[in-house]
């Protein structure tokens, strides 16, 4: 699993707007399972803590097969504690 916690990482450029292979893809290019984006940088520090901690709960190794509910978890614990929609929104799951 590869967390992109950078602006942009799932979007393209509109100089290259042809350009199909955006940060997030080529990271699975690269043989990564699991990779998780975003469109714009706002609380991406706080869910990566969110989706490491419960890919990583009891010590165990972490499978990249449960990274969408780790981000969906995460993606709602923000919104619980009152984020606002655009801070949690922009966080996407490429691949399994």
């Amino acid at each position: 699993l590869a967390f992109l916690s950078v602006c942009q990482t799932a979007t393209g450029a509109v100089e290259l707007s042809e350009e199909a292979v955006r940060p997030s893809a080529r990271m699975m290019f690269w043989g990564y399972h699991s990779v998780i984006g975003t469109v714009k940088d706002s609380v991406a520090t706080r869910l990566a803590q969110n989706v490491y901690d419960q890919l990583f709960r009891d010590g165990r190794p972490p499978d990249s097969r449960e990274a969408a509910r780790a981000l969906h978890d995460a993606v709602e614990r923000l919104r619980q504690s009152g984020e606002p929609f655009v801070a949690w929104v922009p966080f996407i799951l490429h691949g399994n």
